[in-house]
């Protein structure tokens, strides 16, 4: 077998050869992040997306060694999609000669060997080693003068020193925990069996006789009140209507409790105990819900797909493909799910659907289906609406989306009265007419003179009596 050949013998565009690495002792370059993603997305077939991941992932590795803050991931990444979508410009007209084309070129080479500077916005007033400082300003120059060195054996030794301090404490206040909790429960565990015999009173007196400094020992044990749980159903709704985040919501009832008098030093506020009340409260209400969908559902449901480009929630994805899911009953709509699809292919879709319905009961009682008419959804063989109805085992009603329909109805209009089609989604004429309906009276109209000319009057009054009916309908 072969070896895998790690340079490309093609040559990209302004850019050089594609490369499987960033290599050197520099912040990478624009030249080498672009080599680097040429090289994933022509050698190894990966999408750009996918490669712009593994590209400042890799180019994190370099930042990271030189203890400069960076940007979110997604941020990184989406300068990166920017800086090869600019390539991609220029590359699609590469063939013109034009000054102005000229110039672009050069700028974008003349930028190609200097710093592909992913740094946090306040990196400088963040680092507090002022040789970390200069490096990074020096890497901002033109050429990127300086370098990477190896390890400060000084730092390191510093942060290690450090680090083993920070142990021993830890250690020493779990020991001092531990003590503390064995010393009371016997405490506890003895005032018990005295109680019996003798009144409090007689025996603490009792006990400063026999011990003196067993007993001054007890009484300088801080033992720290249990914490309440003050967090209700009702407080969780709240804040997720609101839509607050883990960290808003520490804010804002800890200034409420404050603001009521009571100590918040005895009130369980923090992130990790908010978001695992959260957590359960949410799960419970989902639990409810369904319960009490499963006494109202009929034997007939329609259910509703569309899949929607959303930010991604995982950093190192900056879009995700998801599909809302729901179905309708007898004017009422019930969300079951928004499922995360690795892409948009009927077959993805199908099963999503199809999980969304098994996991609430449903697969029995649905009946109709109700999606765009998008390939992936009503293809002949590998549709979703084809492989649900294999997956369920009987024949199901469709019902395109009448937005869809509309869009084919109008499209069928113009190929038969317009010589010249085009297919983008912005259309000239449509984009005008939306812009200037604002400033239109609907109730004050005058027909066009060509139109006139060709039309009978009793047609245009025909045609008059009948658009207005249909807009004066309720929907």
């Amino acid at each position: 077998m072969s070896n895998l050949n790690l340079r490309s013998t093609s040559s990209v565009y302004l850019v050089g050869e594609p490369n499987h690495q960033i290599t050197g002792c520099k912040l990478p370059s624009n030249r080498q992040v672009l080599q680097v993603l040429f090289y994933n997305s022509r050698e190894v077939k990966l999408l750009i997306k996918q490669s712009a991941n593994l590209v400042i992932r890799e180019c994190v590795i370099f930042w990271e060694k030189a203890r400069i803050p960076l940007r979110a991931i997604p941020n990184c990444v989406k300068k990166l999609e920017n800086l090869h979508e600019t390539w991609k410009n220029l590359q699609k007209h590469a063939h013109r000669t034009s000054a102005t084309h000229k110039q672009q070129e050069d700028d974008f080479t003349g930028n190609l060997d200097n710093l592909f500077d992913i740094a946090h916005a306040n990196a400088l007033e963040l680092i507090k080693i002022e040789e970390d400082k200069l490096f990074l300003q020096c890497q901002r120059q033109p050429g990127r003068p300086g370098s990477l060195i190896g390890v400060d054996k000084n730092l390191a030794e510093k942060e290690r020193r450090q680090a083993i301090r920070d142990e021993e404490e830890k250690q020493r206040k779990l020991k001092h925990l531990e003590t503390s909790t064995s010393a009371t429960a016997s405490c506890s565990s003895q005032n018990v069996v005295e109680s019996e015999f003798n009144d409090h009173e007689s025996f603490i007196s009792t006990e400063n006789d026999k011990n003196t400094d067993d007993t001054e020992f007890v009484a300088n044990i801080r033992t720290e009140p249990s914490k309440k749980n003050f967090i209700t159903p009702e407080l969780v709704a709240a804040l997720d209507q609101c839509r607050l985040s883990i960290r808003d919501s520490v804010f804002v009832i800890g200034a409420v409790a404050e603001a009521l008098g009571h100590n918040i030093d005895q009130l369980s506020i923090s992130k990790s105990s908010i978001q695992r009340i959260r957590t359960s409260e949410r799960e419970k209400r989902a639990k409810v819900i369904k319960q009490n969908f499963q006494n109202q559902v009929p034997d007939v449901v329609t259910v509703h797909w569309d899949g929607k480009l959303l930010p991604g929630l995982d950093q190192r994805c900056s879009k995700e493909e998801r599909l809302p899911i729901l179905i309708t009953f007898e004017g009422k709509e019930q969300l079951l799910a928004v499922p995360k699809l690795e892409n948009s292919t009927g077959e993805a879709q199908s099963t999503a659907v199809l999980n969304a319905l098994m996991d609430w009961n449903l697969d029995e009682k649905v009946q109709i289906l109700y999606c765009d008419t998008t390939a992936s959804n009503t293809g002949r063989f590998n549709g979703a609406c084809v492989r649900l109805e294999q997956e369920l085992e009987r024949d199901l009603l469709l019902f395109a989306c009448c937005h869809h329909v509309y869009e084919l109805l109008l499209k069928a209009a113009f190929e038969a009265k317009l010589p010249q089609v085009t297919k983008s989604p912005d259309i000239p004429l449509f984009k005008k007419f939306r812009d200037s309906w604002k400033n239109i009276n609907p109730q004050n109209f005058q027909v066009d003179q060509e139109i006139l000319t060709r039309c009978e009057v009793l047609e245009i009054q025909t045609l008059s009596t009948f658009y207005h009916g249909e807009l004066e309908k309720k929907p």
